[in-house]
C-alpha cells in the first residue's frame, strides 16, 4: 500500500492508496480512534482488485493534522478532502457518503484563496503565465508552482504541455470579438478591424508565434472559423473575387500578427539585450555599421571596415540620411502598413478578373 502525507491548506492529510482502475475514495466516520485504514482494513484488498482505492485520514484523525473548524465542520472536511483530491490529480471519485449534509459533498469554489481547478482555469492560468514569462519557462511544474498545487494535479485537466498550450490558444481565440464589418465604408471598417485585432494580439504577446512553433492549430476553434468566414465575405462584398477575398483575409491576419510579433513586442516586452533608448533612434542600432565600441578586441577605428574578419560595409547613404528624420512610433508605422493594405485591396478590386 502506497502512503503519502499531502499538504492541503497548511494541514497534513495522510492518504493510503492501493490498486488500479477507477478511483474509489473511502471516507471513514468520526468515532474515537477512527482512521481510514483501520475502518476499512477488511475491505481494501477486495476493492483494490477493481479500483484505485484511496483511503485518507480525515483532518483531526489518524496521521492527519489534528483539529478542525468547529463552526463549520462539514465544510472544513469537504474542503480538505477536495484539496487532497486535487493534490492526487483526481477530479472525481466514487465514494460512500460521509454525511447526508449536502455541504459536505459540495465542491468548494475556492481553495487556498484561489478558484478550484478546471480545464478552462488551467488554460487561463497558462495564458496569464505567458504574459509575464517566456514560452520556454512554461512547464507543468512551473505552472503548478504558480497555482500552488502539485504538478500531478494538473494532469487531471490536461494531458501534457502541448494539451495545456492548446487550451490556452483556444481561450485566446475565443476571446476575440471583432467589430462589425461594414461593406458600405469598407476602407475605414477594415482599418478599425485591424486596430482591434492588433489590440487583441498585444493583450497576450507571443501567443501567435508560440502556437506556430508548437504546431498548435488555433484556427479550428469555432470562434476563429466564424471570424475568418465573415472577413472573407466582407472582402467579397468589397468587390474581390472569392479567391482574392480569401487571399486578402489571410494577408490581413499575417500583416497584423506579424506587426505585433516583430514590431510591437520589442516595445511591449523589450528583450534583455535591447536598450529602450535605442528604440527612439533612427536608424536603430541594428541598422548601423558596427563601431569600435561594438568590436570585441578588433582595435578597428574605421566603422566602414566592419568587424574584424567581416566584409566591409561601404557607403550607406540612405540609412545615413535617416538619422536626420524623426523616428516613427509603432502606431504611425501600423497606420502606414494599413494604408498599403487598404490601397492594395482597392487597386485589386478595381481590376476584377485578373
Amino acid at each position: 500500500m502506497r502512503e503519502s502525507l499531502l499538504d492541503v491548506a497548511g494541514k497534513k492529510i495522510f492518504v493510503a492508496e492501493t490498486g488500479d482502475g477507477p478511483p474509489l475514495l473511502l471516507l471513514h466516520g468520526g468515532g474515537p480512534g477512527a482512521s481510514g485504514v483501520s475502518n476499512y482494513g477488511r475491505d481494501i484488498a477486495a476493492l483494490a482488485e477493481k479500483y484505485r482505492v484511496v483511503v485518507p485520514d480525515l483532518p483531526g484523525y489518524g496521521r492527519s493534522t489534528e483539529g478542525m473548524d468547529a463552526a463549520e465542520p462539514f465544510g472544513y472536511l469537504a474542503d480538505h478532502i477536495r484539496g487532497a483530491m486535487d493534490e492526487l490529480g483526481l477530479e472525481r471519485a466514487a465514494s460512500g457518503p460521509m454525511s447526508s449534509n449536502p455541504a459536505a459533498r459540495r465542491r468548494p469554489t475556492h481553495r487556498k484563496g484561489r478558484p478550484t481547478l478546471t480545464r478552462e482555469s488551467v488554460g487561463r492560468a497558462a495564458l496569464d503565465f505567458l504574459d509575464h514569462h517566456g514560452p520556454a519557462e512554461l512547464t507543468m511544474r512551473s505552472l503548478a508552482a504558480d497555482l500552488g498545487v502539485s504538478p500531478r494535479a494538473l494532469y487531471n485537466y490536461v494531458e501534457d504541455r502541448r494539451d495545456l498550450l492548446t487550451v490556452a490558444a483556444e481561450l485566446f481565440e475565443s476571446e476575440w470579438r471583432p467589430p462589425e464589418l461594414e461593406s458600405g465604408s469598407w476602407r475605414e471598417s477594415l482599418r478599425s478591424y485591424c486596430r482591434a485585432l492588433r489590440a487583441h494580439y498585444r493583450s497576450h504577446p507571443g501567443m501567435t508565434t508560440l502556437a506556430l512553433t508548437e504546431n498548435i492549430t488555433t484556427a479550428r476553434h469555432p470562434a476563429m472559423l466564424r471570424n475568418v468566414d465573415a472577413l472573407i465575405g466582407f472582402f467579397e462584398s468589397a468587390g474581390l473575387s472569392l479567391q482574392d477575398a480569401y487571399r486578402a483575409c489571410m494577408e490581413t491576419i499575417r500583416l497584423v500578427a506579424g506587426f505585433v510579433e516583430l514590431q510591437d513586442i520589442v516595445y511591449d516586452r523589450p528583450p534583455a539585450h535591447v536598450n529602450p533608448t535605442d528604440l527612439a533612434q533612427l536608424p536603430p542600432p541594428w541598422l548601423r555599421p558596427k563601431g569600435p565600441e561594438d568590436s570585441e578586441g578588433s582595435g578597428s577605428s574605421n566603422a566602414s571596415e566592419g568587424s574584424k574578419g567581416s566584409e566591409p560595409v561601404g557607403d550607406l547613404p540612405h540609412l545615413t540620411r535617416l538619422g536626420e528624420l524623426e523616428p516613427d512610433s509603432p502606431d504611425t508605422l501600423f497606420a502606414f502598413s494599413l494604408d498599403i493594405l487598404v490601397e492594395g485591396i482597392a487597386a485589386r478590386a478595381a481590376r476584377p478578373g485578373e
